[in-house]
């Protein structure tokens, strides 16, 4: 179930609860409505009131799928919908499995203490919890988080090129630099974490490590 269809069911997060989440939220609404941060909107029981501060107040009402469809939830606030979502489905084990910039101590307060806020104050999904499991972060020479192109802006990654590295910067220079060959080393690597788990569950890896895979010569 998608955060958006979630935050229909507005029976299982109360309005003080959504108050209480100090969590940033942003939401693009007929490319005229830009909402960043959310401690100015209000949360009703089926509605979510924004602030523009070009255009003024602007209401989102929850039971209305083509409005709810514009909403967009940053990653802390995905997460927690997510979680509720597979919570209150009872009939099923959910296992999430998702990137390691998804743990650690800011990540899991903006979720399990609200979790434990909601189950305390609606009584729902009492005694459990979300099994997520963590896949390394691929990170660039920096030791950084490699980044979406969406977030890097012309150049960003200039000094990995200079390194001789410009082909692990997106999935479309790695095809183009290594081909199919490239495709299916990297395919055969992951495949060998697998088999090998303590190499799966590891907090992450360098584009110098996959480099050293693409030209034979891997790192022990």
């Amino acid at each position: 179930m998608s955060y958006q269809l979630s935050l229909q069911r507005t029976n299982f997060m109360p309005p003080f609860m959504m108050e209480r989440l100090t969590i940033l939220w942003g939401i693009t609404y007929q490319q005229s409505y830009r909402q960043v941060p959310g401690a100015l909107s209000a949360y009703k029981a089926d509605s979510i009131v924004f602030h523009c501060s070009c255009h003024g107040k602007h209401s989102i009402h929850l039971a209305a799928p083509t409005k709810v469809a514009r909403l967009e939830a940053n990653a802390p606030t995905r997460n927690l919908i997510r979680s509720m979502s597979h919570i209150l489905d009872s009939s099923t084990h959910h296992i999430r499995i998702t990137g390691a910039d998804y743990a650690g101590t800011y990540q899991e307060v903006f979720l399990y203490r609200p979790l434990a806020e909601w189950s305390r104050s609606t009584g729902l999904g009492q005694g459990r919890t979300p099994h997520i499991l963590y896949a390394p972060l691929v990170v660039d020479w920096s030791g950084a988080k490699l980044s979406k192109s969406l977030y890097v802006g012309e150049g960003g990654y200039r000094t990995m090129e200079t390194l001789g590295m410009g082909g692990l910067c997106s999935y479309a220079n790695l095809k183009s630099q290594y081909g199919e060959v490239g495709l299916r080393i990297i395919w055969a690597e992951v495949k060998f974490w697998f088999a090998n788990p303590h190499k799966l569950f590891r907090a992450l890896y360098s584009v110098e490590y996959f480099r050293g895979i693409l030209q034979g010569t891997r790192w022990q």
